[in-house]
């Protein structure tokens, strides 16, 4: 099995990697737009292979709005949740000049919440990693405006 880990570089990311890695026979993706930390991965896991499905979710289930408002609050910036086609989000990004692979990982992440595929909530990561998970104001909060 193939799984994409976005965030690797961050704390709960990186351990979520290391963890996942352990698990054979994944095949684990760490993404990370700020670079990773090098270093063997999959020797840095800690917990021998459960054998079991993880679904690894953050504290909340948010939509697409919610998210809007939650920055909008956060980055004291007015913003507001405008419903576009696929289509139309992609030909925007093409236009703005982002690269092809993220205008992919942009689009099937919206997407996904679009049609609420992580709306379920579990306490993976906390059970995996010991950490909770960072919730998305606080997340939101680091990438403050000026």
């Amino acid at each position: 099995m193939r799984i994409a880990v976005t965030g690797a570089s961050g704390q709960v990311g990186g351990q979520v990697v290391r963890l996942l890695a352990a698990e054979q026979p994944h095949e684990v993706l760490a993404l990370s737009r700020g670079g990773l930390p090098s270093g063997p991965w999959p020797a840095l896991a800690a917990a021998p292979a459960s054998g079991r499905h993880h679904d690894i979710t953050g504290p909340e289930s948010l939509d697409l709005a919610e998210i809007a408002a939650l920055a909008t609050r956060e980055w004291r910036t007015p913003l507001e949740y405008a419903r576009i086609t696929p289509s139309e989000h992609c030909a925007e990004m093409a236009i703005a000049g982002e690269d092809p692979w993220w205008m992919y990982a942009y689009s099937t992440m919206f997407a996904s919440i679009r049609e609420q595929r992580w709306a379920a909530v579990s306490d993976e990561i906390h059970r995996l990693t010991g950490c909770s998970p960072t919730p998305v104001h606080k997340t939101l909060a680091s990438y403050r405006t000026a």
